[in-house]
């Protein structure tokens, strides 16, 4: 790093770009090395791909049969989304939601919101006091404030383990 003897602060910029430029270069060494575009990758998951008949919950579970294999001995199962708060990707983890409860046995759910909204959203779910539109009102983030959220409330029931319930809030 030079150092300027100038008194106007030109050490400080020096300082700043060689920072930035460390940066980028550790940057780059970092993601120098993925894989996502290696075609031998893309043909080995193409492979195993299997299609889904529809997002929208309440359609049966033929097509979700695959899963089976990948969930059954799980005792953990996460649903991530490209995107907060699209449409279909919501319809799809509606559905699966469904499957892993009323398939699966999953008992639990898990949301990323806060330790509030879970603490209703849970006394909903297990007693079915309230209703949704309270529910829906006391949300306070966005991402669960979508219509497939709120078409069903998840008062499914297992037949080990009796109503679903959800694990509270972890933001």
């Amino acid at each position: 790093m030079h150092r300027s003897s100038a008194p106007n602060g030109c050490s400080t910029v020096l300082a700043s770009r060689s920072v930035c430029s460390l940066t980028a270069w550790l940057f780059l060494l970092t993601f120098s090395q993925l894989r996502a575009q290696v075609p031998a990758d893309i043909a080995r998951l193409n492979q195993q791909l299997a299609p889904i008949a529809t997002v929208r919950a309440g359609s049966g579970f033929t097509d979700l049969a695959p899963l089976a294999p990948l969930v059954s001995s799980a005792r953990v199962v996460g649903l991530g989304e490209c995107t907060h708060g699209t449409h279909e990707v919501f319809q799809l983890k509606h559905r699966l939601l469904e499957y892993l409860v009323t398939q699966q046995g999953f008992t639990t759910l898990a949301l990323e919101v806060d330790y509030g909204w879970a603490e209703i959203l849970n006394e909903y779910i297990q007693t079915g006091a309230g209703d949704s539109l309270t529910v829906h009102k006391a949300v306070g983030f966005d991402i669960w404030d979508t219509t497939e959220f709120w078409e069903e409330r998840y008062r499914t029931t297992s037949a080990c383990a009796g109503p679903a319930r959800l694990l509270r809030g972890a933001r």
